[in-house]
C-alpha cells in the first residue's frame, strides 16, 4: 500500500550551544540551565526563506536567467526541491483568487510596450491612475481592508473621517452628502 508523501520535514527542536558562551545560538537558553534537557528550542523563523521552507531562485546567468523554486537548505522543511515547488504550488492553488489578481495585473500593458496597434503603449496619466486605482481596490477587498462607506454604503479602498465619527467615501465628501 503507497503511504502518502509527507514532503515537510519537522524542524529539529533540539538547541545548538556554543562551546564558548553555553547559550543556544538559536533561542539563548543557557547549557547549564537544568530544564533545557525538557525544553524544546524556541527558534526564531529561518532569516534565509523567512519560514516559508523554498526560496525563488535565479538558476542561470544574467545573459539568459532561469528561474526556479528550491528548497532551502538553511532550515530544511522539506525534504528536496521537487517537495518545496509541490508546496508552493498546492499553496497557490488554495489561493485562487490572489492567483486571478495576479494574472489580471500580468495581462496588463506595460507603458513603452507595444500595443494592439503595434504602437509603443501611452497611457495618459488619468488611465493609469484609474487603473491603478481599481487595482488597489481589489487587491484590498482581497485582503480584506477595504472600507465601507457609511453614507452610500459602497467598498471603497479608503475613507475619510468626518469630525462627528463617521466615516465617508471620497465621492460622498466631494457631494457634501454628509
Amino acid at each position: 500500500m503507497n503511504e502518502p508523501k509527507k514532503p515537510r520535514l519537522e524542524q529539529p527542536a533540539e538547541h545548538l550551544f556554543s562551546p564558548h558562551t553555553d547559550l543556544c545560538f538559536y533561542c539563548g537558553q543557557s547549557a547549564k540551565d537544568d530544564l533545557v534537557e525538557n525544553t524544546p528550542c524556541n527558534r526564531p523563523c529561518c532569516q534565509s526563506c523567512h519560514g516559508q521552507g523554498w526560496l525563488f531562485c535565479n538558476t542561470g546567468n544574467d545573459q539568459a536567467p532561469a528561474y526556479a523554486i528550491q528548497r532551502c537548505d538553511a532550515c530544511g522543511l522539506y525534504e528536496n526541491d521537487q517537495a518545496a515547488l509541490e508546496a508552493v504550488v498546492e499553496t497557490a492553488k488554495s489561493q485562487w483568487q490572489l492567483l486571478r489578481f495576479v494574472k489580471k495585473v500580468s495581462e496588463l500593458t506595460h507603458e513603452g510596450e507595444s500595443g494592439d496597434d503595434g504602437q509603443p503603449f501611452n497611457p495618459t496619466s488619468e488611465d493609469a491612475i484609474a487603473t491603478l486605482n481599481a487595482l488597489i481596490l481589489e487587491a484590498r477587498q482581497l485582503l480584506g481592508t477595504a472600507e465601507r462607506c457609511d453614507e452610500c454604503g459602497e467598498v471603497v479602498p479608503y475613507v475619510i473621517g468626518c469630525p462627528d465619527g463617521a466615516e465617508i467615501c471620497e465621492d460622498c465628501f466631494d457631494a457634501d452628502h454628509h
